[in-house]
């Protein structure tokens, strides 16, 4: 429902004046409240006969929607509308229930009211500024559509309870009508990219807002791909290691690489071409971003390498030992 302007009979009076929302809406089958106030001059009492009256088709039809004389109301409007407040405190809060479209059309209290029914989802909070991992966030979810008889129902989901307070605030005054359910939380980097939905439900009969989680947070579980598998690098092979993470936000703006405490390396992947036993080592990668940097555990690259000798008597071996710890290979030659 959208309230237009227009003073009407207030512009002949200047302390004449009605006060209301630029619009509200309501729910088919539902009610909708229409807050408004009345301004009068001071020497004016209900004892003077106010009168509280509610066009629709004002222009055309002037059909009667509430009336102070209850004979006066039209057929579709009885039992229907009725008048919360008394014209005489200056309020003329307008209720009418059982919403149809057939209610739409303009309305007036001595203003024109434009009147329209639909189900609009509920407004999600408006472009989401991203969230950082553990920090406290509120979020904000609202609809145009109250109805104090408490039938329709707004709700946050895809929050963890566990690590949320969920509050609700009602504005029902001249400056506007709307539900209000805010949201406080907070996020870790699980939730990036997943949905919170903001629905608002009346019956059966639902309407959602959404809006995809931005969670900033440091690079998580990062560590040290090899390629060959680290059983099977020897003497002279190229091996390439990459600095692999599960997850970042915002994107890795940095890597460096380590062996044994020694930076060797900038991007993501390090390779070692003809790879010399004094390359095996302890390996680590660190990845960066704006948020902060993810460690990688140290892997030891060993090298294997194979090594022939022979001794003087025939059918004897010779084992060299060349390489480093676990990962020498020795290999067999028989004589004779």
């Amino acid at each position: 429902m959208r309230l237009g302007s227009g003073m009407g009979w207030a512009w002949a009076l200047g302390s004449w004046g009605v006060t209301y929302p630029e619009s509200v809406r309501g729910i088919r089958g539902s009610c909708v409240m229409v807050p408004c106030t009345l301004s009068y001059p001071t020497d004016v009492t209900a004892s003077d006969g106010i009168v509280a009256i509610w066009y629709k088709d004002y222009d055309s039809q002037k059909t009667v929607v509430y009336h102070s004389a209850a004979q006066e109301v039209d057929a579709r409007f009885k039992g229907r509308a009725q008048l919360l407040g008394d014209p005489a405190a200056r309020n003329c809060t307008l209720l009418l229930q059982g919403v149809t479209p057939e209610d739409g059309g303009p309305y007036r209290f001595r203003f024109e009211i434009i009147n329209g029914v639909g189900e609009t989802p509920p407004s999600a909070p408006s472009p989401l500024e991203e969230q950082t991992e553990g920090q406290t966030s509120t979020l904000e979810c609202s609809t145009p559509y109250v109805c104090p008889l408490g039938d329709v129902a707004l709700r946050w989901e895809g929050y963890d309870p566990q690590v949320s307070t969920v509050s609700s605030r009602v504005q029902l005054d001249t400056s506007g009508v709307g539900h209000h359910l805010t949201l406080t939380t907070s996020f870790s980097w699980k939730d990036h990219s997943k949905k919170l939905l903001c629905e608002v439900s009346y019956g059966s009969r639902k309407a959602t807002g959404e809006v995809v989680l931005r969670v900033r947070h440091a690079p998580k579980d990062t560590h040290v791909s090899v390629s060959p598998s680290t059983q099977n690098i020897r003497v002279g092979d190229t091996v390439s290691l990459t600095c692999e993470l599960s997850s970042s936000y915002p994107p890795i703006s940095a890597y460096r690489w380590y062996k044994d405490g020694v930076a060797v390396g900038s991007e993501q992947m390090l390779t070692l071409r003809g790879v010399r036993r004094e390359d095996y080592g302890q390996y680590r990668c660190e990845a960066e971003n704006a948020v902060g940097a993810g460690v990688a555990p140290a892997m030891t690259l060993y090298i294997f390498c194979k090594c022939q000798g022979s001794l003087p008597e025939a059918g004897a071996l010779l084992e060299e030992e060349w390489g480093h710890g676990s990962g020498t290979e020795f290999t067999q030659s028989r004589l004779g």
